[in-house]
């Protein structure tokens, strides 16, 4: 139950008191932020106070849902689609019956060294207004192609090691003894005929799982030795706009029919394969919008 449309919840769950003093103020103060749980997310659901050490039966009354009803506390915010970042309260508790909260502000753009490196903390509430201010923005085009190209060439080289693993790791022969002899025998001129043992690697060799795999590491091995040179990032983004950098490394942001014409192959190849899929000289699909492709 919320007064406010851009709060969003299930008909079963409610926001911690303690934390809905935060988000009510950010609600009205940034209308086009949504709030709303994580989708999924066990942690964040159904959860209930603690009480470690004893509380009075008004502090508990309190801090527990009406029946029917869970308290969530912490609640995702996004505008427009994007995630700006998490608001979160916990408790901090003293030896005494006395109950401290403190206010968590979870974003990317929040570094810290020590403790949850994403996250600062604050028992004060405008303080906690403040970090949130600062920290839900949109990111730029220069941000939003920063974090695309760590997360897509992250994704790449593990796209590319899992192709090239069941080769690598030997992983479709049986006995990898018998594939030493079996490739001794070939070197000698040693006749395979002789051997079950070997007649079954060679069978394994011959088989189509084989060949495609061996097909996979090849062209992940040969992307492995070019990417840096031959593959660019492109991010798609609203408006059927592009961003990816030139040949000077300048970042671009331009619609789909101003983009170089082997580009705009590749990218329309892209849209049409799956998540994290690889395609021999077109490029990889990290997701629907970040791609790395072909120059």
């Amino acid at each position: 139950m919320t007064n406010f449309v851009n709060v969003r919840l299930p008909d079963d769950l409610l926001i911690d008191p303690n934390l809905s003093v935060l988000v009510n103020k950010l609600a009205i103060d940034n209308p086009k932020w949504v709030f709303e749980p994580r989708k999924g997310g066990r942690e964040i659901h159904k959860r209930t106070v603690n009480f470690k050490y004893h509380m009075s039966e008004e502090l508990q009354k309190a801090n527990t849902a009406p029946d029917g009803f869970h308290f969530i506390r912490s609640i995702h915010v996004s505008q427009d689609g994007e995630q700006l970042g998490v608001l979160h309260v916990d408790t901090m508790y003293k030896r005494s019956s006395d109950v401290n909260w403190q206010y968590g502000v979870s974003s990317w753009r929040v570094e810290k060294s020590r403790g949850a490196r994403n996250t600062t903390y604050t028992t004060k509430l405008d303080m906690a207004i403040r970090h949130a201010k600062k920290m839900f923005k949109p990111m730029d085009n220069v941000e939003t192609y920063a974090k695309a190209e760590e997360a897509i060439r992250s994704g790449f080289h593990d796209a590319l090691r899992n192709l090239m693993d069941p080769i690598r790791a030997s992983r479709l022969i049986k006995s990898n003894v018998a594939l030493q002899a079996y490739a001794l025998a070939k070197a000698t001129g040693e006749d395979v005929l002789l051997s079950p043992d070997l007649l079954e690697i060679e069978r394994q060799l011959q088989s189509e799982s084989y060949i495609r795999a061996m097909g996979e590491y090849f062209l992940a091995h040969n992307m492995v030795n070019t990417h840096d040179k031959q593959l660019r990032v492109v991010v798609a983004l609203g408006g059927n706009h592009y961003l990816f950098k030139d040949e000077n490394y300048e970042l671009l942001c331009l619609d789909f029919d101003q983009l170089p014409e082997s580009m705009k192959n590749n990218v329309s190849v892209m849209h049409l394969m799956q998540d994290n899929e690889v395609v021999r000289d077109v490029g990889y699909r990290y997701n629907d919008t970040h791609f790395y492709v072909y120059k």
